[in-house]
Protein backbone atom coordinates (compact mmCIF):
# COMPACT_ATOMS: atom_id res chain seq x y z
CA UNK A 1 0.00 0.00 0.00
CA UNK A 2 1.24 3.21 -1.24
CA UNK A 3 1.98 6.12 1.53
CA UNK A 4 -0.89 7.64 3.48
CA UNK A 5 -1.27 11.66 2.07
CA UNK A 6 -3.39 14.38 3.37
CA UNK A 7 -4.01 17.69 2.44
CA UNK A 8 -5.74 20.25 3.83
CA UNK A 9 -8.38 22.51 1.84
CA UNK A 10 -10.28 25.51 2.85
CA UNK A 11 -13.71 26.67 1.36
CA UNK A 12 -14.73 29.91 0.51
CA UNK A 13 -17.73 28.91 3.26
CA UNK A 14 -15.31 30.19 5.66
CA UNK A 15 -15.96 27.58 8.39
CA UNK A 16 -15.91 24.66 5.81
CA UNK A 17 -12.67 22.57 5.24
CA UNK A 18 -12.06 19.65 3.53
CA UNK A 19 -9.13 16.75 3.90
CA UNK A 20 -8.19 15.14 0.39
CA UNK A 21 -6.81 12.17 0.82
CA UNK A 22 -5.09 9.37 -1.20
CA UNK A 23 -7.39 6.66 -0.17
CA UNK A 24 -11.07 5.67 -0.66
CA UNK A 25 -12.99 7.15 2.51
CA UNK A 26 -16.45 5.54 3.14
CA UNK A 27 -19.61 7.48 2.77
CA UNK A 28 -20.51 8.97 6.25
CA UNK A 29 -22.98 11.37 7.50
CA UNK A 30 -25.07 12.29 10.68
CA UNK A 31 -27.62 10.20 8.60
CA UNK A 32 -26.14 7.43 7.96
CA UNK A 33 -22.92 5.50 6.99
CA UNK A 34 -21.09 2.76 5.36
CA UNK A 35 -19.43 -0.03 6.97
CA UNK A 36 -16.05 2.09 8.23
CA UNK A 37 -12.62 0.23 9.43
CA UNK A 38 -11.31 0.87 12.67
CA UNK A 39 -8.94 3.43 11.27
CA UNK A 40 -11.19 5.62 9.39
CA UNK A 41 -13.32 5.47 12.25
CA UNK A 42 -10.83 6.39 14.27
CA UNK A 43 -9.79 9.82 12.02
CA UNK A 44 -14.18 10.80 12.51
CA UNK A 45 -13.91 10.05 15.84
CA UNK A 46 -11.13 12.22 16.56
CA UNK A 47 -12.31 15.05 14.09
CA UNK A 48 -15.63 15.04 16.13
CA UNK A 49 -14.11 15.14 19.41
CA UNK A 50 -12.38 18.42 18.48
CA UNK A 51 -14.01 21.62 20.25
CA UNK A 52 -15.59 23.94 17.28
CA UNK A 53 -16.20 20.82 15.25
CA UNK A 54 -20.23 20.55 14.50
CA UNK A 55 -20.19 18.05 11.48
CA UNK A 56 -18.00 15.37 9.47
CA UNK A 57 -19.34 14.10 6.98
CA UNK A 58 -18.10 12.11 3.54
CA UNK A 59 -20.28 11.59 0.50
CA UNK A 60 -16.62 12.20 -2.38
CA UNK A 61 -14.74 9.29 -2.53
CA UNK A 62 -10.92 10.86 -1.85
CA UNK A 63 -12.28 13.41 0.92
CA UNK A 64 -14.10 13.89 4.37
CA UNK A 65 -14.88 17.77 4.79
CA UNK A 66 -15.68 19.13 8.17
CA UNK A 67 -17.26 22.30 9.58
CA UNK A 68 -16.45 24.72 12.83
CA UNK A 69 -18.82 26.71 14.49
CA UNK A 70 -19.01 30.41 13.96
CA UNK A 71 -17.78 31.59 16.95
CA UNK A 72 -14.54 29.24 16.64
CA UNK A 73 -11.59 30.37 14.22
CA UNK A 74 -9.64 27.68 12.35
CA UNK A 75 -6.27 28.67 14.40
CA UNK A 76 -8.25 27.22 17.44
CA UNK A 77 -8.97 24.13 15.26
CA UNK A 78 -5.89 22.95 13.52
CA UNK A 79 -2.84 22.00 14.92
CA UNK A 80 0.46 24.01 13.64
Amino acid sequence: MNELIMVVEFYPNKNMAAIHINRVVPSISGYSSDKIDEGFQSLFDSLNSIDGVVRVSSGDKYEISFQKGHVFSWDEIIPK
